[in-house]
């Protein structure tokens, strides 16, 4: 795909299979931010949280987050007319007729399974990109545990060389409150050149992980790595987020 110099194509998500997302439609990606609940969540579609569970809803590979995110869907339609949204993408809910129960819960159930699932690409910027921004730079946001996404950011970046010279691989600040930046061989990948990131030997690693992480290295969801009532307990436990390393196989 080319990219439009005209300010589209700025953002996409590659998935944990390597799928790229292209969201030139969009200006911001689709985000579930771990801070909403209560009164903020039941008011959902005043800050677009609808149409970003849909866009999950549609682009997870995972059966059991798709099922969480069309029961969500059917708690918050309780509360507030989301039938456009539905409606626009042929979506049909079951609708409660009382008061759900759990609707934080399963919220944070489906915001930690996309956290696993999606990585967040940016041209010329972290969460916007400004017109006297350098579209030359690739931000790459991460919120995921123990998953190492360096042949797909490196997948990514071979088709799209000739748009990039320079590459930062950082924590997601939306979705971890940290935005640090990762370290590649001990040099920090900020401002790093894309031409050195895509020739690097071995299997450097854009996270690190331990024996919990066998399963979540391979791609599963939460659910499907530690059961559906032990997922959260062990990825808080055991997260580790900040440092990269080469792994030689």
């Amino acid at each position: 795909m080319e990219l439009n110099e005209n300010f589209s194509n700025n953002i996409w998500m590659i998935r944990n299979d390597g799928e790229i997302l292209d969201l030139s439609d969009r200006s911001v990606h689709p985000c579930l931010r771990p801070d909403w609940k209560g009164k903020v969540l039941i008011k959902a579609s005043s800050f677009g949280l609808i149409e970003d569970l849909i866009w999950y809803y549609n682009n997870t590979r995972h059966k059991d987050q798709k099922k969480n995110i069309k029961e969500l869907l059917s708690m918050l339609s309780y509360y507030e007319d989301i039938d456009y949204y539905l409606t626009k993408e042929n979506l049909k809910i079951d609708k409660y007729e009382t008061e759900p129960i759990g609707v934080d819960d399963l919220y944070q159930h489906i915001v930690a399974d996309s956290k696993q699932e999606f990585i967040k690409l940016r041209r010329g910027g972290d969460f916007v990109t400004e017109r006297n921004s350098d579209l030359k730079e690739l931000t790459v946001r991460i919120a995921s545990s123990y998953f190492n996404w360096f042949d797909y950011i490196c997948m990514f970046l071979i088709q799209y060389e000739k748009y990039f010279n320079t590459l930062r691989v950082c924590r997601d600040l939306e979705l971890t409150g940290s935005e640090t930046v990762l370290k590649l061989n001990g040099e920090l990948l900020d401002n790093y050149s894309v031409e050195k990131f895509i020739q690097q030997k071995g299997r450097p690693s854009v996270e690190s992980f331990d024996n919990y992480s066998n399963k979540l290295s391979k791609g599963l969801s939460l659910s499907e790595a530690y059961g559906v009532n032990n997922h959260r307990h062990n990825i808080n436990q055991y997260s580790v987020y900040e440092i990269l390393y080469e792994e030689e196989l």
